[in-house]
């Protein structure tokens, strides 16, 4: 294998820089290794996605449990107050929602999409390597003292000397 920057003939497929110009090289034996394909750039078909037909057929199956629930309310309301007006509304709801049904089952078409999704990489390259003077931790220098504005410690010998003064 050669490197695809510099050149130079590598000794194994598995190196993973190129020892001449630090290249990384996993990616290029990945792909020798795969006979030219790229690594998880194929095309994988999505599960088929539910149709227009399966859709409005399970939004019937809701509104019928919806309208089945009211009329079962309606029925409790109806003998209870002895008025059976009540279950007129929760009827046709039941009646519309199996009409909407038979209706989408018969005459909706049923056309799956299907989307492609490109399938994530499994392999993750690395961070480049950096350059010997990039590898040096940049390290903030601290504040030079400037030594002439500081005051000096009086030495040993000051106050000794002052007592000798003091005694002439």
């Amino acid at each position: 294998m050669h490197c695809p920057k510099c050149g130079y003939q590598q000794t194994s497929f598995e190196v993973k820089y190129c020892s001449r110009c630090g290249f990384y090289l996993g990616m290029v034996s990945e792909i020798l290794r795969l006979d030219g394909a790229l690594p998880g750039r194929d095309v994988v078909l999505a599960p088929p996605a539910s149709g227009k037909r399966k859709k409005a057929i399970r939004r019937g199956a809701k509104m019928l449990f919806f309208s089945v629930v009211t009329f079962i309310l309606a029925l409790i309301l109806s003998a209870a107050t002895d008025a059976p007006e009540f279950l007129i509304l929760p009827f046709f709801m039941i009646v519309a929602s199996l009409l909407w049904m038979i209706y989408h089952r018969l005459f909706t078409e049923d056309t799956e999409t299907q989307v492609q999704f490109p399938r994530q990489s499994q392999f993750q390259p690395p961070r480049p390597m950096l350059r010997p003077e990039e590898d040096r931790m940049r390290v903030a220098e601290p504040r030079r003292v400037n030594t002439s504005d500081m005051a000096n410690p009086p030495s040993v010998t000051d106050h000794t000397t002052q007592l000798f003064d003091n005694e002439r």
